[in-house]
């Protein structure tokens, strides 16, 4: 093998080795930080779930056992035991029950015999008289409070949970067992994953017989329908704890965290697909293969390069040594024959040239040399900073969300207690009370129900890039129709006019164009002036985009707040009209979700038209997880 073979095979081995060593390495270790983050992550997640679970049982436990404990209560419900007449009993303790389902969140409030388990006054009259003794609830909730596991009970055609708790006397005898339907509606939305979420992560309940509690993700309508066997569900329901790798309900291979909830006796499962966990592993492994492929490639290109350069000066060198070594860099070696050494002889004379031209150049390659590295060094410095804005910038907007969800769901259940119980407080003592008292109840209530809708909007405000669904073929005509009988009682009230041109059909999420359409119709009928309310909706199609217009004969609005009034809860009207400014904020949320952008032409007193625009081919913007 000669010399130029031997140092490029050399050359590649050097080049090629480390590198696939370097390379795995860095594959292994980057797939075993990403698995170890995801198990923490979704590990976390489940625990986050099941508190928030633990924590909605036990607020309605409380609720019921607040009522059941109740003096005025209990002396009212002793005196009607013995009546006959349940319409009777219903009718002198509804004022009673109906606070306790509000704050409770509950759909109906019954209670049993404690005798016999029969039903002595229902919320829902048809449940009247109605025999319950063999109910797991009622010989339960004659003892302690107790919380039944969710089913669907035929007579209902619906889920349920029952929450049951005894009703004692002052001598602590069990005059009945107090029973609540919990209303359901709530659970799906505490089930959703909170904080910083893969677009593919899942949470879920399932009941002990392997039947789903709760909606999953990519299951809509499982609930109570469907049955999942799942290596996830069948360690829950076996009342163990872990996380494993395994294929979900949908055959999907995920990383999942399950834990068992035993006074629900129900497993909590939550999942995130192992191809999206997994998916920068699989993109800097194809990154590593073109890198190696590359690097040997150019070392084989390199060695063959040098191998062909040292050759010749090494041949020549032998002729030549001591004449070049003597310092003599004019020296002019003689062509000799064809063979290698006379090929050597002429080469080491232009390398001898050379050298001495390199020795006169080389302090200016120095300096240039030290630029290049403190330029380096200075571009390396600029890069380390700006990934750590782009870090801090996505953490920065994954603790916005998680405020405002955190925020929003957490302030909902004491305001409606607020509420709930400020209104009992004036039913109650409404004879007693001075006019001062009832406005300041009334002022406490109002407060309560505007701060709820500051909730609700700011809710809706965050979940409109994460909890939208997916684009799907939307009749517009429909929306608009849709729009039109929500706001029907505004529009009776208010008698305006509400008219449309012919409307396109797009790829888009319905529901929140339904939403868009009923804010800016909304408040062109709330924003009106003397005349009758006329709004007016039509479209265009430009520039490979729907451009709709909605048109009002209003108030109107100065260019100056054209930018202002598309910022949550910014209002320009306090006290002439209601609301909380995030309508127009969560309008021009979900157009920049749909890809397109809002604006308005408007003059003060001359009405007002907003524009949106739509791609025709339903393009989504892709939004930070959080």
């Amino acid at each position: 093998m000669k010399l130029a073979s031997r140092l490029s095979l050399l050359f590649l081995l050097l080049a090629v080795i480390p590198s696939a060593i370097v390379g795995f390495i860095a594959y292994d270790n980057s797939r075993r930080t990403i698995e170890s983050e995801t198990i923490n992550r979704i590990v976390s997640a489940n625990a986050i779930e099941r508190n928030a679970v633990d924590r909605w049982v036990h607020a309605k436990e409380q609720v019921l056992e607040s009522a059941a404990r109740s003096p005025h209560f209990i002396s009212r419900f002793a005196s009607l035991t013995t009546l006959n007449d349940r319409a009777e009993n219903r009718k002198a303790m509804e004022p009673f029950l109906t606070p306790v389902i509000q704050a409770g969140g509950f759909s109906e409030l019954f209670m049993l015999r404690a005798s016999n388990g029969l039903t002595l006054i229902s919320t829902d009259g048809t449940q009247d008289g109605v025999d319950r003794q063999n109910e797991p609830y009622f010989r339960q909730g004659k003892n302690k409070t107790s919380v039944n596991n969710i089913y669907d009970p035929p007579p209902l055609n619906r889920q349920v949970m029952v929450i049951s708790t005894p009703l004692r006397d002052k001598q602590d005898n069990v005059l009945a067992v107090l029973v609540a339907r919990v209303n359901l509606v709530t659970l799906p939305v505490i089930m959703e994953p909170s904080g910083a979420v893969k677009q593919n992560e899942d949470s879920y309940l399932v009941n002990k017989f392997n039947v789903f509690a709760t909606d999953p993700k990519f299951g809509q309508g499982y609930a109570m329908t469907k049955s999942v066997y799942t290596r996830g569900v069948k360690a829950a329901l076996a009342e163990q704890d872990g996380v494993a790798f395994y294929n979900d309900y949908r055959d999907v291979p995920v990383i999942g965290a399950f834990s068992w909830l035993p006074d629900l006796e129900m497993g909590l499962i939550s999942e995130v697909e192992q191809a999206e966990v997994f998916a920068p592993i699989y993109a800097l492994q194809k990154i590593i293969i073109l890198i190696g492929i590359g690097i040997a490639l150019l070392a084989a290109q390199v060695g063959w390069l040098m191998a062909r350069s040292i050759t010749k000066p090494v041949q020549r060198l032998i002729e030549d040594t001591r004449e070049i070594g003597r310092g003599n860099l004019e020296y002019k070696v003689a062509t000799g024959g064809k063979d290698e050494i006379g090929e050597l002889s002429r080469s080491f004379s232009q390398m001898a040239k050379g050298l001495k031209e390199t020795l006169v150049s080389r302090d200016i390659l120095a300096e240039e040399v030290a630029e290049r590295r403190k330029a380096q060094l200075s571009l390396q410095e600029s890069e380390e900073k700006l990934k750590k804005m782009v870090t801090d910038l996505e953490l920065s907007n994954a603790e916005l969300q998680r405020f405002a969800y955190v925020a929003s769901h957490d302030l909902q259940e004491p305001l409606r207690m607020v509420s709930s119980y400020t209104q009992l407080l004036e039913k109650r003592y409404k004879d007693k009370l001075d006019a001062d008292a009832h406005d300041f109840i009334n002022f406490a209530v109002d407060g309560a129900k505007r701060m709820q809708n500051l909730i609700d909007d700011l809710l809706a405000f965050s979940r409109v890039g994460t909890h939208g669904k997916p684009f799907s073929l939307t009749n517009m005509e429909s929306v608009w129709q849709a729009a039109v009988d929500n706001l029907q009682v505004a529009i009776k009230k208010s008698k305006a006019k509400v008219t449309h041109d012919p409307l396109p059909t797009l790829m888009a999420d319905e529901g929140q164009l339904v939403q868009l359409l009923q804010n800016l119709i909304g408040n062109a009928i709330k924003f009106h002036g003397r005349e009758l309310p006329a709004v007016h909706v039509s479209a265009r199609l430009e520039n490979n985009a729907w451009v709709f217009a909605v048109r009002d004969n209003g108030i109107g609005i100065e260019s100056q707040y054209f930018e202002r009034i598309f910022l949550v809860f910014q209002r320009l009207y306090r006290e002439e009209y209601p609301g909380t400014g995030a309508g127009l904020a969560i309008a021009k949320r979900i157009v920049e979700r749909h890809n397109g952008r809002i604006w308005l032409e408007s003059e003060p007193g001359q009405g007002s038209t907003f524009y949106f625009s739509i791609p025709e081919k339903g393009e989504e913007k892709t939004w930070q997880k959080t």
